[in-house]
């Protein structure tokens, strides 16, 4: 998997090895319904998502690339 996410605060990091201009972000409470959706450029290898007001719930998060390749994921805060 090229890419590595954490949640800090009220963003989501990402951070990746390979060699991208930039990513798509989204990410979904699945609880609430409330999306966040971020186009960033990830060139130095680290991108972020801020999700303020997100609260507690079950998310999703959806990885594009710019190639169309699309890598996914789910965390409970």
């Amino acid at each position: 998997i090229p890419f590595t996410a954490y949640y800090q605060g009220s963003a989501i990091y990402i951070s990746t090895s390979a060699e991208f201009s930039t990513i798509t972000i989204n990410v979904e409470n699945e609880t609430t319904g409330q999306v966040w959706n971020s186009t960033t450029d990830i060139s130095d290898g680290m991108g972020e998502i801020s999700i303020s007001d997100g609260g507690v719930g079950n998310y999703s998060v959806e990885i594009v690339t710019e190639y169309g390749e699309c890598f996914t994921g789910n965390f409970r805060l």
